[in-house]
């Protein structure tokens, strides 16, 4: 039997209502994906049911044994996770949105699996803002030339940027590293009217993203409860 989030979700819905209402953003702009990964079937329909649309997953098989499982429904996956040239095929197929391109290589493939099934695949340009040599990204230096590249493709539609800042350092540094993700964000916004999308924001500090300028966040333990 499946864990009930009807209070947890109702509690982080006012939770961000309020928090926006009192920081005047307009919540309805602010996109919720749901980090699925790991979590059962059960779990992600129940959320599901209570109004959450969108399901980031980190593994290419993982997506797309839930996407066929839950076909019926009109759920928006989202892949958030490193992309294994291999496994384009199946994230291509499966995915609303890929938040994390960051290679020529995962560009060109992701291009021709595409067009292979006569889709425009939606995209996001994962940044390593921390500079960290364990985090995938493009660095913050070569983020315009690597944009310009994407843009080049038919068959992808580049529409914003994703951000993982250090969350394991003293706050002062973690909010620097979120208020550069979002100048970088604004700057190359300012240059392609096609970025739109700013994702940015974990269930540890969401409302500090979102209060900086995020309009995307990806939450999983808020949801799910803590990982296992």
């Amino acid at each position: 039997m499946c864990s009930n989030m009807t209070k947890p979700f109702a509690d982080f819905k006012e939770d961000l209502r309020f928090f926006c209402s009192e920081n005047a953003i307009d919540n309805d702009k602010i996109s919720v994906v749901g980090v699925s990964k790991k979590k059962s079937l059960e779990d992600i329909l129940e959320l599901y049911k209570l109004g959450l649309r969108d399901f980031g997953e980190n593994y290419a098989q993982e997506l797309n044994e839930k996407s066929l499982a839950l076909n019926s429904e009109n759920i928006r996956w989202h892949f958030i996770g490193p992309i294994q040239t291999n496994k384009i095929g199946l994230i291509v197929k499966n995915s609303y949105l890929v938040h994390s391109v960051d290679r020529e290589k995962v560009v060109k493939k992701m291009d021709l699996e595409s067009k292979k099934i006569n889709k425009i695949q939606k995209v996001l340009v994962q940044v390593n803002i921390s500079g960290e040599a364990s985090k995938s990204g493009i660095s913050s230096g070569d983020v315009g030339e690597f944009v310009d590249f994407v843009d080049s493709f038919d068959n992808l539609e580049l529409i914003g940027l994703m951000f993982m800042p250090n969350i394991n350092q003293d706050k002062s540094s973690h909010i620097k590293e979120i208020i550069d993700s979002v100048a970088l964000f604004e700057s190359m916004k300012s240059k392609k009217r096609n970025i739109k999308v700013l994702s940015l924001g974990t269930s540890s500090d969401y409302k500090e993203c979102i209060k900086e300028g995020s309009n995307l966040i990806r939450v999983g333990e808020i949801l799910f409860g803590p990982r296992l």
